[in-house]
């Protein structure tokens, strides 16, 4: 009956000694994103200053700026949030809006105005 205690024993204390595999490093991936949504999000030089590319890894479909139908009584030119779906809407005449995904905080969700 001891035997078969001292042999686990045995078996935990070699276990323990054990070197831990060593951790291999990823290099995380941008997801496979549409060519026309990264050319639109690629560097832009503004004459002396050169505004840097978007990460691909921040871009996907649902968060590329588009030109929506978006029927509202705000003028064009106005800017409609709306926090819950995470759009921001610029107001186009002929009931048509560009929308741009964006992050909105806890707080953001509290304004109105």
């Amino acid at each position: 009956m001891i035997r078969p205690i001292l042999a686990l024993a045995a078996a935990l204390v070699l276990a323990a000694c054990a070197r831990p595999e060593p951790e291999v490093a990823t290099i995380p991936v941008a997801p496979q994103i549409d060519l026309g949504i990264l050319q639109m999000y690629g560097a832009v030089d503004d004459g002396e200053t050169i505004i840097p590319a978007v990460d691909a890894r921040f871009l996907s479909e649902r968060n590329a700026r588009q030109e929506v139908d978006y029927w509202t009584e705000e003028s064009p030119g106005s800017i409609v949030v709306d926090p819950y779906e995470r759009f921001l809407y610029y107001i186009l005449e002929g009931d048509r809006a560009i929308r741009y995904g964006i992050a909105v905080g806890e707080a953001g969700r509290q304004f109105d105005g």
